[in-house]
């Protein structure tokens, strides 16, 4: 069934709503000011929505919808709900901790990019507020309220594409014992990956640094971020690869080296930074890469020639 036209009725407009503006300049606007939220947890009213969520109630602030407090905790809102709407009237409500509202003048002229509840379901243009900045997207009417944090951070952080590294080394044919081999690698950058939910969390990945396991059985060691030749990640075989588990040059015994890239990870909420989320992890980690190192011990004579 094909979905039909909002219901509510709106000029024609933009696909979203982007409307940028600093706080202050907002409230002068609206000839607003601000203000907290005073009353205690235990003078809010909640009434249950047909959407799933509450309708928050407190004195002195517009009212606002809101999940369900959980069992034994605190009933307060989650958001400011004295922050002032770009449109008059419109009733502010918490999407976690973050302040929203629905507009009545801002047309949507095509449907949100997740799937509909129902194969009739319409859809409306919900605002809300990043760092002084309002952004509108469409939302399906009557939806269930969106994912939490942590569940957002699951699904950003999976749509960032780590590359796998190219572990190089030199010297490149065979090193020597004792001799220092250079570690890096290639096919990274320092670019700052990242990754979005469909409702405004963004998960960042910087990266921090190289681990390097020359494969000798001395165990892995840290190293800078190296994606081209230098002396920065260098290590010194004690012995020969004689007995090494890995065929290099000519298929020779050789080590097994491997690296593996590790980027940090940080969150935005609708713009505004934010602590990882409960269950998220602090780092990910590409895939490991590999080459295989030679290793030759040289037997040198020292004679003495006074």
């Amino acid at each position: 069934m094909a979905l039909r036209a909002p219901r509510r009725d709106r000029a024609v407009g933009l696909l979203g709503l982007t409307v940028r503006a600093s706080v202050i300049t907002l409230l002068a606007a609206l000839g607003l000011a601000a203000s907290t939220v005073t009353a205690s947890a235990a003078d809010c009213t909640f009434t249950f929505q047909t959407n799933g969520t509450y309708l928050t109630v407190c004195p002195g602030a517009p009212g606002g919808t809101q999940p369900p407090p959980a069992p034994g905790g605190s009933a307060a809102p989650s958001c400011d709900l004295n922050t002032p709407a770009l449109e008059a009237g419109a009733q502010v409500y918490c999407v976690g901790t973050t302040a929203c509202y629905d507009s009545t003048s801002v047309a949507t002229l095509r449907s949100p990019d997740t799937a509909p509840p129902t194969p009739d379901a319409t859809w409306h243009t919900q605002v809300c507020l990043g760092k002084s900045t309002w952004t509108g997207t469409t939302v399906w009417d009557g939806q269930a309220p969106p994912p939490t944090l942590a569940e957002q951070a699951t699904e950003a952080i999976g749509k960032i594409v780590l590359p796998t590294p190219t572990l190089r080394f030199n010297p490149t044919n065979r090193t020597l014992v004792n001799l220092s081999t250079w570690f890096w690698a290639e096919d990274l950058s320092t670019k700052v990956l990242q990754g979005s939910s469909a409702f405004g969390l963004i998960a960042y990945a910087t990266p921090v640094g190289l681990e390097v396991n020359p494969g000798d059985g001395s165990g892995p060691f840290p190293c800078a971020w190296v994606t081209t030749e230098s002396d920065s990640c260098a290590y010194r075989y004690r012995r020969s690869s004689l007995g090494g588990s890995a065929l290099g040059l000519n298929g020779r015994p050789a080590y097994p080296a491997t690296a593996t890239a590790t980027w940090k990870l940080t969150f935005e909420n609708h713009g505004d930074p934010i602590p990882a989320p409960a269950g998220a992890p602090s780092q990910l980690h590409s895939d490991a890469t590999g080459s295989a190192v030679v290793v030759d011990e040289v037997q040198t004579i020292v004679t003495s020639t006074g």
